[in-house]
């Protein structure tokens, strides 16, 4: 399977001057380190499932309609 990995792509994206650079490099971090960093955690979270919140309710939920 051939892809680019994100974090060369991101690289990539932010080496240009893009509107949305600045938003990206607040969120993700202002070093190639610290964005690889930030990717793989946020990967480890989702595969672990860490990310979704299992004990959520709702604070009303309706009746079933039939």
């Amino acid at each position: 399977m051939n892809y680019t990995p994100k974090n060369r792509l991101s690289s990539g994206f932010l080496s240009n001057h893009h509107p949305p650079r600045e938003t990206l490099i607040l969120q993700t971090g202002d070093s190639e380190l610290k964005r690889r960093h930030f990717l793989q955690s946020n990967y480890n979270a989702a595969k672990t499932g860490r990310l979704i919140n299992t004990n959520w309710q709702p604070a009303f939920e309706y009746p079933p309609a039939f």
